[in-house]
């Protein structure tokens, strides 16, 4: 400990932090130091589990933790609350909000009936219990519930990911980071939660029957992450959206206009660019392998990398009546079957 810095610099930070001169480096500067760096809580916050087996109970089921046992009653006690607790009626306002955005429907909300044996859901002019949705919208209401239910709370959930596709993990994450007031630790299998919000990534192995937790600071090592979860390269094939540019500079561009039209679209989260390069353009097709007339080619199929493809690129035009060449009429009329083409009206972006 007293190797950690050298006494005048513990002298300095002591006398700093304590006002006081002198003193010795054993009975004053080091363990008084520590004693005002020291952090001690003084209102240790409620800890609570979602565990990863996750099913919602019976009529009348009670439960002192959050797997979904009792989330009826609980439900069913801030949909009707009592005078006195009116305010609760905003967390089951909250929760109904979270519903309709995971359904993609304005007219979803949910509803405890009488009985209280079922969740049920209104929707487009219907009403079904909550189980006929899927497991998925199934798992992330309990999730949901349980954290506006929960407030100031440190919350564990295990596996959040389960039964829920790439969509529903971004949408539940993004409400619990945005319309609840608890502190998250997951554990997860998920490369998709790596990426969801800004958060602390810890990676945890084993080794020798003990458990090493490394603490994740690099892209490098995230990578590293997604090959132990068994995550491959051709993965990117299930990424949202691919935006092909020329360099590095028309990405500044489009960023830059992604960003004016919807704040909320963030690079490498809803898409990502990639660079061809103005030598390789006339080397792209937008064509499946196998639609391709001559077997034997050149050209490099983009939508085998991701269907969701869009193509930015200068038109080269000296004014807007000239023509585009060949090779760009060729790929936008390919990109415009399933993709998106953007071409400049004349000129280059900038």
């Amino acid at each position: 400990m007293i190797e950690a810095l050298k006494p005048s610099e513990w002298q300095q930070l002591w006398s700093s932090l304590t006002g006081k001169g002198q003193g010795d480096i054993k009975a004053h500067w080091i363990p008084q130091t520590l004693a005002n760096l020291a952090i001690i809580a003084t209102d240790v916050p409620k800890v609570e589990v979602i565990p990863a087996i996750r099913k919602i109970g019976n009529a009348g089921s009670q439960a002192s933790d959050f797997s979904g046992e009792g989330i009826i009653e609980r439900l069913a006690k801030i949909q009707n609350p009592s005078l006195v607790e009116q305010a609760e009626k905003e967390k089951f306002i909250s929760i109904n909000s979270f519903v309709q955005e995971v359904l993609e429907s304005p007219s979803a909300k949910i509803e405890i009936p009488y009985e209280r044996d079922m969740i049920l859901i209104h929707m487009d002019n219907k009403t079904l219990p909550l189980e006929s949705l899927g497991t998925g919208v199934h798992e992330v209401v309990i999730i949901a519930a349980a954290s506006t239910l929960l407030e100031n709370t440190i919350l564990c959930v295990e596996e959040p990911e389960l039964h829920l596709h790439p969509l529903l993990q971004r949408k539940l994450v993004k409400y619990l980071a945005e319309s609840t007031t608890n502190q998250y630790f997951f554990t997860t299998h998920s490369a998709h939660l790596l990426d969801a919000v800004e958060s602390e990534i810890f990676h945890v192995t084993q080794h020798e029957g003990g458990s090493i937790v490394n603490a994740i600071a690099s892209t490098k090592e995230k990578s590293s992450i997604c090959n132990d979860l068994g995550y491959k390269a051709s993965d990117i094939l299930q990424a949202n959206c691919i935006i092909w540019v020329e360099g590095p500079s028309d990405r500044i561009y489009l960023n830059y206009w992604i960003k004016g039209m919807d704040n909320n679209l963030i690079e490498g989260v809803h898409y990502s660019i990639m660079f061809y390069g103005g030598r390789l353009f006339s080397h792209l097709t937008a064509q499946d392998n196998d639609e391709l007339e001559d077997k034997i080619n050149d050209f490099i199929s983009v939508r085998n990398l991701n269907r969701n493809t869009v193509i930015m690129f200068d038109s080269d035009k000296e004014n807007p009546k000239a023509r585009l060449n060949p090779t760009k009429q060729r790929l936008k009329k390919e990109f415009n079957s399933g993709s998106v083409t953007w071409s400049t009206e004349f000129g280059h972006p900038s």
